[in-house]
Formats: structure tokens, C-alpha cells, sequence
């Protein structure tokens, strides 16, 4: 009887045991699970448009520069006449700094080695800003073309004026439509009722595309604001042309601010005549 009964206490202290080790067991499972993700991650937003693009210190002028006193045309490349457009894709992060360099079109790996040499060795950018100018992470894509034969920079700097200037598709009334239905008045200008003309330049590069937008006549910040964002957003223009050859020509335009009119058509009072050196409106 005796050995019975410490028989029966064995066996239930054993399921106890038993008992206690698989609830144990399922408390450290559920305990890994909930644990949050502690490997290395990159939690930096990426901003792929974003108000303002990042900027090489100096703009274009600035970059050109650079490129011409530090691109080095790889040897090997040169005695396999191999040239062309590497173009290359990076991160300018919130503070300047560039990061994770790759190459979207490849011509040889010498030159891509040396245009991801060049692209490191920049000095820091103005980073991307959102439009209530906060810095932001954002995407900047560089084209960097090597030419046998040549001395001048990869990237040309562009024309004051050319024999065929850079044009709206569409022409000048598709631009006038396309300005009247895109500016929208800013509402602090509206309340306290300024109006008046900003007056703009920016690059018409050789793909049509803008670039390197600037105030040349300053109205109000939020009114610039309104005018470079524009700008920025515009479709593809029919590039200028010099010697039967696309290129990058500087383009100024005024934009005018009127009150006098309710309608948001008439918000925007351009006197479009003839452009001259690439200034629609300008009186010179």
C-alpha cells in the first residue's frame, strides 16, 4: 500500500514537471515572436520626387567643373576606343552625404569604376527638400559620357541662345493653357494681396527634360515657391538645337500674379509675344 501511494506522488509530481516545462517552452516561443526585428536596417524615407531635387554645390557650373578637373578616362578604355554614357544611380542623403552608388547603363567596367571613383569622391550635395523645406532623403540619377578625342567635360554646360530655341509642345498657346490650369495661387498671397511678376530661368536640357530652376525676380516665397514647382513639373519641352545637334539651352520665362479677376484662368497674366534668347514675355 505504502509503495503504491509513493508511486501515485512520484507520477504526479512527474506531470507537474512535465506540465510546467511545456508551459515554459511555449511562453519563450511566443517571447521570440513578439520580439521586434534587431537586425541592421535602413529606416531613412527615400523621397523619389521630391519638391526640391537634390543639388551638386554650384549647380550645374559647379558640377561641370568638377567633372572636368577630376574624370580620369581609363587607359584600357582608351586603347579599345571604347566611349559612350555610363549612367549612374544615388542616394543624396538629408545631410549631403552620397550613398549606394549603382550603375544603371554600363559601358565597360573600367568606366563605370571610374565613374563610381568620381561620384564618391564629391564633395557634399545640397540635399532634396520637401516643400515646407524640410530635408529630405532623396534619388539623384547622373549621366556621365565619355568621348575619345575630347578634352571638354562630359557634361557640356548649357547655351545663352542657339540658332533653334527650346519650345513648349504645342507651342506657346499649349503653354498658356498649361500655366493657366496648373498655377494655384498661394493662399497667403491671395489674403494679403500680393500680385505682381516672378521672373524665372531655367534649363532646357538636351532630352527636353527641366532642370536647374531659378528666381531671377523674386514676388513673394510662397509665390516663387508656386512658380519653381510649376516649372519642375512641366512635360518634356522640344530641345533648341545648334548645328543640326540637340542641346541644353538656359530659358527665361515671366510669370505674372493678378488679382484683378476671380477666375483661376485668369490668375496667370503672361504677355506672350515673340521669344528673343529664349525669354517668352520678357521686354528687353
Amino acid at each position: 500500500m505504502k509503495t503504491q501511494v509513493k508511486t501515485f506522488i512520484v507520477n504526479i509530481f512527474s506531470y507537474i514537471l512535465f506540465g510546467l516545462l511545456i508551459g515554459q517552452s511555449f511562453v519563450a516561443k511566443a517571447s521570440v515572436q513578439n520580439l521586434p526585428n534587431m537586425g541592421n536596417s535602413d529606416n531613412d524615407s527615400i523621397v523619389s520626387m521630391p519638391y526640391k531635387k537634390p543639388r551638386f554645390p554650384g549647380e550645374d557650373r559647379g558640377l561641370h567643373k568638377y567633372l572636368r578637373e577630376n574624370l580620369t578616362y581609363p587607359e584600357i578604355a582608351k586603347q579599345n576606343k571604347i566611349e559612350g554614357r555610363v549612367v549612374c544611380k544615388f542616394i543624396v542623403r538629408e545631410d549631403g552625404k552620397i550613398d549606394n552608388i549603382t550603375i544603371i547603363k554600363s559601358i565597360s567596367p573600367e568606366l563605370d569604376e571610374e565613374a563610381i571613383r568620381v561620384i564618391k569622391l564629391m564633395p557634399e550635395w545640397i540635399p532634396a527638400e520637401k516643400e515646407n523645406g524640410e530635408k529630405v532623403t532623396s534619388y539623384c540619377m547622373m549621366p556621365i559620357k565619355f568621348i575619345l578625342g575630347e578634352d571638354k567635360p562630359p557634361l557640356k554646360e548649357p547655351l545663352t541662345a542657339t540658332e533653334k530655341m527650346p519650345s513648349f509642345p504645342g507651342g506657346e498657346k499649349t503653354l498658356m493653357l498649361y500655366l493657366s490650369k496648373n498655377l494655384q495661387y498661394p493662399e497667403s498671397a491671395l489674403k494679403d494681396g500680393i500680385e505682381g511678376r516672378v521672373v524665372c530661368r531655367f534649363v532646357v536640357k538636351k532630352d527636353g527634360k527641366i532642370d536647374d530652376v531659378k528666381i531671377m525676380r523674386s514676388l513673394s516665397p510662397d509665390c516663387d515657391r508656386e512658380v519653381i514647382r510649376l516649372m519642375e513639373h512641366m512635360p518634356e519641352w522640344i530641345p533648341g538645337e545648334k548645328d543640326g545637334e540637340k542641346v541644353a539651352v538656359y530659358f527665361s520665362m515671366p510669370i505674372r500674379f493678378s488679382l484683378e479677376k476671380k477666375d483661376k484662368d485668369d490668375f496667370l497674366k503672361n504677355d506672350f509675344g515673340k521669344s528673343r534668347n529664349g525669354c517668352i514675355g520678357c521686354s528687353r
